[in-house]
């Protein structure tokens, strides 16, 4: 149902949340933190927003769970993850996403269980949208990668010259103090 377009004058939606990393025994390749799922329903069609608190997910796992969603429960559904970079670290780089440790079979009864519990919690909703401009708002912008790697070397520029003249100054301190004692 990619780029399917649907209107209706009522539109109805269920949430659930539920912690997951501790009933997953801490995994690797998910942050502490809740899973979470929104379904939508207008017009007899159903879509959930499915969202983990893990960095990125494997292409091959993100098909596995879609297909199973629409199988099991009849709905489109999407899969998010919140980009977030706790689960890396030296040993686990960014490649550590979702499905990289966590097995499938281990996970999906959790998904199960909260999709079913979104779909259980539907119920009419107002909806309202709005748009602001916010000005003076910076944000990261298309050279963000240059900027950061142009400030770490000017950083590192200082340092290297600094930290030999701090540790000289160091030095003569030290020895100064021992001559006065």
């Amino acid at each position: 149902m990619q780029g399917a377009q649907h209107r209706s004058s009522r539109v109805r939606v269920g949430i659930a949340s539920r912690e997951i990393y501790s009933r997953l025994e801490h995994p690797i390749d998910i942050a502490k933190g809740n899973l979470n799922v929104a379904v939508f329903q207008f017009n007899g069609f159903k879509y959930a927003i499915i969202q983990f608190n893990a960095n990125n997910i494997l292409p091959p796992f993100r098909t596995a769970m879609l297909d199973h969603i629409r199988k099991k429960y009849g709905m489109e559904a999407e899969l998010y993850t919140t980009d977030t970079h706790a689960v890396n670290s030296l040993e686990h780089s960014a490649q550590n996403v979702l499905g990289r440790y966590t097995k499938y079979s281990k996970l999906i009864g959790l998904v199960d269980q909260i999709v079913e519990a979104a779909t259980l919690n539907i119920e009419p909703v107002s909806v309202h949208h709005s748009r602001i401009e916010m000005k003076r708002f910076k944000v990261w912008g298309p050279n963000a990668m240059e900027n950061i790697l142009t400030i770490a070397k000017s950083v590192f520029g200082i340092t290297r010259f600094l930290v030999p003249i701090i540790v000289v100054i160091g030095f003569i301190i030290a020895a100064w103090l021992i001559l006065i004692i």
